[in-house]
């Protein structure tokens, strides 16, 4: 989802539109290739000059949120543990990336493969309804 602190929205307010993004600042990556479909909306919709901090590290993402350096996207997990953390727009479906976990064909079938995907799917059983 695309956040705000609470800091940076007592100082810049929140866009009420995609036209209003263009007055604000963003926090986003750094490689102009990034293919995750959230970064690739961003550069969409906002100037390049408007991403004022990039960053290259998804923990220096999360840390620049907080800091209040601009509006950003974090997961909607990490954002409901943050109090700090404001929702500028509710998550968009174009902004999905799927997780694939991969395998080689030989290990796949090994007890430890399978007892981490057995564990990961009950972990994420509901993630659906947490992380929008």
């Amino acid at each position: 989802g695309l956040y705000a602190s609470k800091g940076y929205v007592a100082r810049h307010g929140l866009p009420n539109s995609e036209a209003e993004l263009v007055l604000h600042r963003f926090v986003g990556v750094d490689n102009p290739d990034n293919r995750a479909p959230f970064y690739r909306w961003l550069r969409e919709k906002v100037p390049a000059d408007a991403i004022t901090f990039r960053i290259t590290d998804p923990s220096a993402n999360i840390s620049a949120l907080h800091a209040g350096l601009g509006i950003g996207f974090c997961n909607t997990h990490h954002a409901t543990q943050s109090p700090d953390l404001v929702e500028v727009f509710p998550t968009r479906p174009e902004w999905a990336a799927p997780l694939w976990i991969v395998t080689h064909v030989d290990l796949h079938r090994t007890l430890k493969v399978q007892s981490f995907l057995t564990h990961l799917k009950k972990a994420a059983s509901d993630w659906a309804t947490t992380c929008n």
